[in-house]
């Protein structure tokens, strides 16, 4: 519109003083404004540009979006979407500030770095699955109380077949206590499986890292597996089944005080010396809590991957979201929305 203006300004200027203004300005100048209209993103009519406007009513938050609203005031807490504010149906980011909801994921994709650092939020409010884990408080200081979890967060993993079992291509990479290096401390993780699962077997992969000078035969951690009425624990001891992961590196092994340990897990991703773990409960049991344990040594373990088997003898592959997710001591399922631009102000949630 600017160009359009010049061109206009240039040819009232010819035509009151006189003054030669050269064709070739002028046609570049209409050219370009042409060129500068065509590229807008709105229609074109003889009274200007054709706007899109919203109606009022699609402004106003949904049914979820005011009872979730009125689930946060009493204690002032926030909510979050766990995929992103920017693609929230919900509460989107931009809207959230005008509905008066206090969000955790920033209204903007303008996020401070602090809170980044403290959440590991991405640019557009996003979190990474290891932040609904329970020994993580990071929700906790920003008072979250509620969260929302799409389909397409978490869709279903790819699979691959090893040992008779089925498990999860994404790795876990769940460390037992803090993953640092060279301070001797007992450290220890636990998972509640959701009180629904039925168990019947557990198997895991697991390695252990920065362990190398741990001599042969120490006890290096345990598996518990706890349920109502059973106790199963599986000792971790280097090199018998059990060695670092740095092993399978040459230099690493000269100076390494166990012996590598030959029964390996085959995984097509994982470098070698990562190890399988099966516990086999006595009956199938619901409400299980696996409990991994390390000892006071240097290094830390690591769980890799994670497969339960029900009671009728189905694999169920865990992936680190739905894993988190299923843990009832820090999340339950308040209710599951259908949601849609046109029908969410109308209809309410259904039963989960």
């Amino acid at each position: 519109m600017g160009i359009g203006a010049c061109v206009i300004a240039l040819l009232c200027y010819s035509r009151y003083t006189r003054a030669a203004v050269p064709a070739v300005t002028i046609a570049l100048l209409a050219l370009l404004a042409a060129d500068e209209l065509h590229g807008q993103g709105y229609g074109i009519t003889a009274r200007g540009l054709q706007l899109v406007t919203v109606p009022a009513a699609a402004t106003r938050p949904s049914v979820h979006a005011r009872q979730m609203a009125a689930d946060l005031l009493p204690l002032r807490q926030r909510y979050l979407a766990i995929g992103g504010t920017t693609i929230d149906p919900i509460v989107p980011g931009g809207f959230a500030r005008l509905w008066h909801i206090p969000i955790a994921g920033g209204y903007s994709p303008i996020v401070l770095e602090r809170l980044t650092a403290l959440a590991t939020m991405g640019g557009n409010g996003d979190v990474r699955p290891e932040t609904l884990g329970i020994s993580d408080a990071a929700l906790d200081l920003l008072a979250v109380r509620y969260i929302t979890v799409r389909d397409a967060d978490f869709p279903p993993p790819a699979t691959f077949e090893r040992g008779g079992t089925t498990w999860a291509v994404p790795e876990l990479d769940i460390p037992v206590g803090r993953s640092d290096c060279g301070f001797t401390r007992a450290r220890s993780t636990s998972i509640q499986l959701p009180a629904a699962q039925s168990v019947s077997t557990i198997d895991l992969v697991m390695d252990l890292r920065c362990a190398e000078d741990v001599p042969q035969g120490t006890v290096v951690g345990a598996v518990d597996v706890a349920a109502p009425g059973v106790n199963l624990r599986h000792e971790l001891v280097a090199g018998v089944n059990i060695s670092d992961r740095g092993l399978s590196d040459e230099s690493i092994r000269q100076r390494a005080r166990h012996q590598r340990v030959a029964a390996k897990f085959d995984d097509p991703a994982l470098r070698p010396d990562v190890f399988r773990v099966t516990l086999r409960l006595p009956a199938v049991q619901h409400g299980v809590t696996l409990s991994v344990h390390g000892g006071a040594i240097k290094g830390w373990l690591v769980v890799d991957h994670l497969t339960v088997s029900d009671g009728a003898g189905a694999q169920h592959p865990q992936t680190l979201g739905p894993l988190y997710l299923g843990d009832e001591r820090r999340w339950r399922e308040r209710r599951r929305i259908r949601t849609s631009r046109t029908t969410d102000r109308e209809h309410g949630s259904r039963p989960a």
